[in-house]
């Protein structure tokens, strides 16, 4: 089944906003049952809480319990500063008064990180926070039930908890945009690849996701490319900057055109009808169809 990548931000959203879909991503990561009565995207507190404005990728909640869904492309420096900030905020919000202090719902942050093209720059494929107070002999006195859990696809393993795993390995499998259904019979599964299915997307979803995998898969190319050519300059004079900065533009302009390509030829090696490519590539139609013959060479 050809799907649109977990990676593209509107298709994550479209993926993961859905009641059931979440009630059994935690179910599986903790054991815990929700009772949703709504799931949002793109969930903003009102009034705003705190000095920095959050909008969460995915946010719901029940009665007794909180849950923030975050999608990551790559591991950013205040990668675990941030995601702390954003779970600690969901804790935080909660209290409305000091008479007596009130965290009304358990708060589960789940951040997943689906890097494809670089390094995902962390060892694990699961990790998680918990909150709790030990004595001075280590013992556990009381444990907090909030957790912050990072999920990390590129790096599972055997010794990955089996329902975190078939999770994981869910999510590896559609970064690559070509997903056998057979090897995913859940009904968690069937669901979300009955959303992202290229041929289930309407006119506007496939714009807006091939302009979102343009800009991603050039931002990809041009930080890895930026990166080398910056290397090469390191210690040359200042006189030279100007030059370099020249460079740079073009080698952003370069670097947007072999992003396009690059995606094209992997949606075609997959088996993409080339009029989706052209969608989703933002490649035009005879363009895309000479990139093809070429290929059959």
């Amino acid at each position: 089944m050809k799907v649109v990548s977990l990676h593209i931000d509107a298709c994550f959203k479209k993926a993961f906003e859905n009641k059931a879909v979440i009630t059994q991503l935690v179910k599986d990561l903790t054991g815990e049952t929700l009772n949703l009565s709504k799931v949002s995207g793109q969930y903003k507190y009102s009034p705003r809480f705190g000095k920095i404005g959050i909008t969460y990728d995915i946010f719901a909640e029940d009665t007794q319990k909180r849950v923030i869904v975050e999608m990551q492309h790559g591991k950013a420096q205040d990668f675990y500063d941030r995601f702390l900030y954003y779970h600690l905020i969901g804790i935080a919000e909660q209290v409305k008064r000091s008479k007596p202090y009130h965290i009304g719902k358990t708060v589960f942050t789940i951040i997943v990180l689906t890097n494809t093209m670089r390094k995902p720059g962390v060892s694990f494929s699961y990790g998680q926070n918990l909150l709790q107070i030990c004595d001075e002999a280590g013992n556990v006195v009381h444990r907090y039930p909030h957790r912050l859990m990072i999920l990390v696809p590129q790096n599972v393993t055997p010794e990955t908890p089996p329902q975190v795993r078939r999770w994981l390995e869910f999510i590896r499998a559609t970064l690559d945009t070509d997903v056998n259904e057979q090897d995913y019979p859940e009904a968690v599964f069937q669901e979300i690849l009955g959303v992202i299915a290229i041929e289930q997307l309407t006119e506007q979803e496939v714009q807006e996701m091939g302009s979102q995998a343009e800009k991603l898969y050039a931002l990809e190319y041009e930080a890895r490319e930026l990166g080398k050519e910056e290397g090469r300059e390191e210690g040359r004079q200042e006189g030279r900057e100007e030059g370099r900065q020249e460079g740079r533009k073009e080698g952003r302009k370069e670097g947007r055109k072999e992003a396009k390509l690059s995606m094209a030829k992997q949606l075609l090696k997959r088996g993409t009808s080339m009029k989706m490519v052209s969608k989703l590539a933002k490649l035009p139609l005879p363009e895309v169809e000479k990139l093809a013959a070429e290929m059959q060479k």
